[in-house]
């Protein structure tokens, strides 16, 4: 099974249970030079935290596209979004936005850190913005690499 599908299949339930739809959509071939476990990791990381800030009712969109040699992963939420001031900071180790919410929801407040830290490692960006309509959109970029693990 491409990795994607198992980290959706993985979070299923627990979106389910929050009241959350997760729906996801993804190109054939997207494959990049990165470990499984590495890859999982990133993926996990991102639509757990989506899940994670959605409230019941909410909605995650999670896309995989081939663009231009690189496989670009998107996730996005219809959340409360990430407050502008604490954009530039939520890659850091231990950054926490809503510190009470954050520890009530568990986690290390380590997920976003280890995305960018393996990312970079891997040749790759990750970036986060906020949607016009509301949520937050967290984009992966990876390079394409033919003979690859297979997102």
């Amino acid at each position: 099974l491409p990795v994607l599908e198992q980290v959706m299949r993985m979070m299923n339930l627990v979106a389910q249970e929050k009241g959350v739809e997760m729906t996801y959509d993804a190109a054939e071939g997207c494959t990049v030079l990165a470990a499984k476990d590495e890859i999982h990791q990133v993926i996990y990381n991102l639509v757990d935290n989506a899940v994670k800030y959605s409230a019941a009712g909410g909605a995650v969109q999670v896309s995989l596209r081939w663009r231009s040699e690189q496989v670009v992963l998107e996730v996005a939420d219809n959340g409360a979004g990430i407050p502008e001031e604490d954009l530039p900071r939520i890659f850091q180790r231990f950054y926490r936005v809503d510190k009470a919410r954050s520890r009530a929801a568990g986690g290390t407040g380590l997920g976003l850190s280890i995305v960018q830290d393996t990312m970079e490692k891997r040749g790759g960006t990750v970036e986060a913005a906020n949607r016009p309509g509301g949520g937050a959109v967290f984009t992966v970029r990876w390079p394409y690499a033919k003979e690859g693990e297979r997102l």
